[in-house]
């Protein structure tokens, strides 16, 4: 009978030694379970952390291409303005200042041209908007055939060139403006893109 006693001491025991050692178990695995599960929501949270930082780059990106396509622009409106300009006298030869103001207005043109052209994060709007075509024809109103007195010689625009010209210009910054304010989310028309 004490043998018995002593087996059955020794199988309770040895149950013993089993149920803590599940026990321990179980912890190990519940806290390898709560640690993965935060593993998984650490990688989550770094997931959506990223593509934020990536939407907030090309948000800043498209800002600053707004920015240096609008001012570029209303830096360069007047002077391609001076296209078609009139010489003090337009039956005389060009003036220096004629010839100055000339180059000046063909190298605000080319900016303009390449600032409308060289971009790269707002593209899809100024495609959408037409933009391109909008300036095509401010550079085909320009695109006058050279006077009979040669290249440097200034020619009578009519006023109603020049006017449409500045008219022209006047609406593509308009409208550049109107997109870049769309397309950035400020309140247009009183109506806030963010919170439609």
């Amino acid at each position: 009978m004490a043998s018995l006693i002593v087996q059955d001491v020794i199988i309770l025991a040895s149950l013993i030694v089993q149920i803590v050692t599940l026990c321990y178990l179980i912890k190990y695995v519940r806290a390898t379970v709560g640690i993965q599960r935060a593993a998984v929501e650490q990688t989550k949270a770094s997931q959506d952390l990223a593509q934020w930082q990536h939407r907030q780059w090309e948000l800043d990106n498209r800002k600053e291409e707004w920015r240096e396509l609008i001012s570029t622009l209303t830096r360069c409106f007047p002077k391609i303005g001076d296209m078609v300009a009139v010489a003090p006298n337009v039956f005389a030869a060009a003036t220096p200042q004629w010839v100055a103001r000339q180059q000046e207005a063909r190298s605000a043109l080319l900016e303009a041209s390449a600032a409308i052209t060289n971009r790269l994060f707002i593209t899809d709007v100024l495609e959408r908007e037409s933009v391109w075509e909008d300036w095509r024809e401010v550079e085909v109103a320009l695109d006058r055939p050279v006077p009979a007195g040669g290249p440097q010689a200034p020619t009578l625009a009519t006023s109603a060139a020049v006017t449409g010209i500045q008219q022209k210009c006047v609406a593509l910054r308009r409208k550049l403006l109107r997109a870049a304010q769309a397309d950035l989310g400020f309140a247009v028309g009183g109506v806030d893109r963010a919170h439609r």
